[in-house]
């Protein structure tokens, strides 16, 4: 799994590919050739990756492996307008403001 957090750390932003491949993929990961190799057949061999060998590039083809947060509510209004929201103002499970102070 470790290996495969790696790969997508080499990803395009908000993809699950990357154009890095062979050699150009050994000098990213500085790992062994032979290393890569293997691990990228077992991710083969488990349906976790895909690789294209014409257009050089690896496609990681489960979605659900990687968490994806989400800024809740509260954060974004605190990003446009700091001062609208103190630390003890909340917002309720029906998406209502309530303002404590």
């Amino acid at each position: 799994m470790g290996f495969l957090l790696l790969l997508k750390s080499l990803c395009y932003s908000h993809c699950n590919y990357t154009d890095y491949y062979g050699r150009d993929l050994q000098r990213k990961m500085v790992l062994k050739q032979s290393m890569i190799d293997n691990y990228l057949r077992a991710l083969e061999a488990k349906q976790y990756i895909k690789r294209d060998r014409k257009k050089k590039r690896i496609t990681i083809l489960r979605n659900d492996l990687f968490l994806k947060t989400e800024e809740s509510d509260k954060e974004k209004i605190m990003k446009i307008c700091p001062e609208a929201m103190g630390d003890d103002d909340y917002i309720d499970e029906n998406g209502r403001y309530h303002f404590v102070g």
